[in-house]
């Protein structure tokens, strides 16, 4: 994963470090000479020379993600960049300095959240989980997540029972619900294709078919995710 990182502050910081600490591979740009936390960083005189060329030059389609946390100071920056974002699409969050901004950033249809305690945290986290085989990831109460797992017919958990897996114990979540995929063939070669609800039991058998919603703590539905897709 790739994410491009542009702002300062304590925020910017806790984001840094947790990506750096998770192996994110995270380009900053900042004005604060005195942020550079790893080796792809980049120090302008203002925001203002963040314009489309800027992101264009340093070949921002190639992220996975931008996020812009620019302080109220620098506002009209952040309003800006979020928009040149916004019209590149590249898939942005911005963490905006306070509520009176938010139909601001809500105009321009770019993803935003107001600071919090807890910020930091949520949004690397379900940025880590939404990866490969993971559909959704959102944050739900404290340390807690909520991800939608498809499984992919190589996963350890493949035709397995889910009395069998034991998930509960042994990685401290839960399956709330599971989804079944089916493909409908139409007209001049077209499918589409619906999803239903299955209430989760231990005699449920899972299959290639579905994706499943699990809820628990962020190290512990990770350590779920690299068991149904690791090499050991």
């Amino acid at each position: 994963m790739k994410v491009f990182l542009i702002g300062d502050g304590d925020i910017v910081e806790i984001i840094t470090e947790e990506f750096l600490k998770n192996n994110v591979d995270v380009y900053v740009v900042s004005i604060d000479k005195n942020f550079a936390m790893g080796p792809n960083f980049e120090k302008v005189d203002s925001y203002s020379e963040v314009s489309k060329n800027f992101f264009e030059d340093r070949d921002i389609s190639s992220f996975d993600k931008c996020i812009v946390a620019i302080g109220e100071k620098n506002i009209l920056d952040a309003i800006n960049i979020a928009a040149i974002l916004q019209e590149i699409g590249i898939d942005t969050l911005v963490i905006v300095p306070t509520k009176k901004y938010e139909s601001i950033f809500n105009r321009i249809g770019v993803n935003f959240v107001v600071p919090s305690y807890d910020i930091a945290s949520k949004t690397v986290g379900e940025l880590l989980l939404k990866s490969g085989p993971v559909e959704s990831a959102l944050p739900f109460i404290e340390d807690y997540f909520i991800a939608r797992i498809n499984i992919l017919p190589e996963s350890k958990i493949c035709n397995k029972k889910v009395s069998e897996l034991d998930i509960r114990n042994r990685f401290n979540i839960n399956i709330i619900i599971a989804f079944k995929r089916e493909s409908i063939q139409l007209e001049k070669g077209i499918s589409k294709t619906f999803f239903s609800k299955i209430d989760v039991k231990a005699q449920t058998v899972l299959d290639e078919t579905m994706s499943i919603v699990v809820v628990g703590p962020l190290d512990d539905i990770k350590k779920f995710i690299d068991y149904m897709y690791g090499e050991t």
